[in-house]
């Protein structure tokens, strides 16, 4: 059903299958099922070192506070992501290459996601201690008796505390950082670009564009020794529009019957200059044979294959629209952009392509918050005897629902500061590794993601608590038996 939705917003293309196999559910079984098991054995051992008489009193089950060794295990982690960092943003080691850099960056993204989580319930904590005084003024009797709960007994909201930190910072910190990549991919393929102007959509390249030295780029796909892959045929002189570093014949340079290939094509085929290829082209039964004449560095700019013009055979595929046009004129053309206009416009396309990996975060950020909110849900209903007291020495049923919100409050909305804590955090280490990605750190935070999901989170508990609570003071009488 999933898969079916992101073809249907274009995010999976049409020719994407689904396989089953019986490993993955056995694996994410067995997982579970052991995750399971270290809770409740960590649980029983905590349980176990409790006194009888203090069990039989219930003394311990409020007011207590979560083990430390949690917070030290956040902390250090949060410490290891901070040296990371610190390496990172000083460039003191290229960590073995970029591939090595790539991983350092994976495992300070993990330790952050991490380390929020298992911090979030002092955070909580923190938080509530602050705004304690304003909360009070403003409902004197639910809200005070709302921000004494979470700090007398934080234990009891942590277990929502950490699915709702888990999901949102990771959201918020894979929708953050594919956005800096779609940018710095963007911002790449603009300095390849020596042209001026981009003309973007065009039908044709007039006269006083031509005269100008403009470059136009079309785009088709073809079929190269059996493998289908796209093409890029040019108009003009192409080393005029695009700076690339090419081994043999200069671009501008292929003849009739000659091609040049991108670096990835050529080593995955093992093909280099003064290799022959056959390629086929839309509606040709038979292939033709071109010569390797260049090897050109990976772009976003060009496809895989390169023709300058297309001989008789089939002159007729060039025609059709532009896909680009580079000029160095000043183009008065509605599509006309600048370098750096070009820049967010092309960060928007990899944006487009890249949607699958954000989309699988908020999904799994939605299916956090569910987990928190029926958490908290469950924790009011089992409230109903304490509840019920509070009834009894007079509070009214309006002060009751009004403290469970102003606790589902107090326990979502630090969280959420936290969460986009962690986001500009792994955000900022990102654009300080490029030249001008300061300066775009704004628009890399995914505040179009993230306050949708805050505002369903809180909004989630907000209805939640008012059910849980009228539920469970349905039956007072039955509630004090």
């Amino acid at each position: 059903m999933i898969a079916d939705r992101l073809r249907d917003f274009g995010t999976l293309g049409t020719a994407f299958e689904l396989t089953y196999r019986p490993q993955p559910a056995l694996w994410t079984l067995a997982f579970t099922v052991a995750v399971a098991l270290a809770a409740s054995l960590m649980a029983g051992a905590r349980t176990s070192r409790i006194r009888p008489g203090d069990a039989l009193g219930e003394a311990p089950q409020e007011g207590r506070r979560i083990g430390r060794g949690r917070l030290l295990t956040g902390l250090a982690l949060a410490a290891v992501a901070t040296v990371l960092s610190a390496l990172q943003l000083g460039q003191v080691t290229d960590f073995g290459g970029q591939v090595g850099t790539l991983l350092a960056q994976f495992l300070m993204f993990a330790l952050v996601v991490a380390a929020a989580g298992l911090v979030a319930p002092w955070a909580v904590l923190a938080a509530g201690r602050l705004v304690r005084g304003a909360v009070g003024r403003v409902s004197r009797v639910g809200g005070f008796l709302a921000t004494a709960n979470v700090l007398f007994n934080h234990r009891r909201f942590a277990g929502a505390v950490g699915a709702i930190t888990l999901g949102v910072t990771l959201a918020g910190v894979v929708t953050g950082t594919q956005s800096f990549y779609d940018w710095r991919a963007a911002a790449r393929a603009a300095g390849e670009i020596t042209a001026g102007h981009v003309l973007l959509s065009d039908t044709g390249l007039s006269p006083e564009l031509l005269r100008d030295g403009a470059v136009g780029l079309r785009a088709m796909p073809v079929t190269m020794d059996g493998r289908t892959t796209d093409a890029t045929v040019v108009t003009g002189d192409v080393t005029r529009a695009l700076g690339l570093p090419v081994r043999g014949r200069p671009l501008n340079d292929l003849r009739e019957g000659e091609v040049a290939l991108r670096e990835s094509l050529a080593a995955r085929t093992g093909a280099a200059p003064g290799t022959r290829v056959r390629i086929r082209f839309p509606g040709s039964r038979e292939p033709a044979t071109y010569t390797v004449a260049a090897v050109y560095r990976d772009t976003s700019e060009l496809a895989s294959l390169l023709f300058p013009g297309l001989d008789g055979t089939a002159a007729h595929l060039a025609g059709g629209p532009y896909l680009r046009i580079y000029t160095h004129g000043e183009a008065a053309h509605p599509a006309a952009l600048t370098r750096q206009e070009y820049v967010g416009h092309k960060a928007l396309e990899n944006a487009g392509r890249n949607r699958v990996l954000p989309y699988v975060a908020v999904l799994i950020a939605l299916f956090s918050l569910v987990a928190a909110v029926n958490g908290l849900c469950l924790a009011l209903f089992d409230r109903g005897r304490e509840f019920v007291g509070m009834r009894r020495l007079g509070m009214g049923r309006g002060q009751v629902t009004r403290m469970a919100c102003w606790e589902s409050v107090l326990t979502v909305v630090p969280v959420l500061v936290l969460a986009l804590a962690a986001t500009v955090w792994t955000v900022l280490v990102c654009a300080a590794s490029e030249p001008g990605g300061l300066a775009a750190l704004v628009s890399f935070i995914p505040f179009g993601w993230l306050a949708p999901l805050g505002a369903g989170a809180i909004l989630a508990a907000l209805a939640g608590s008012v059910l849980a609570v009228r539920a469970a003071m349905r039956d007072e009488r039955q509630a004090l038996l």
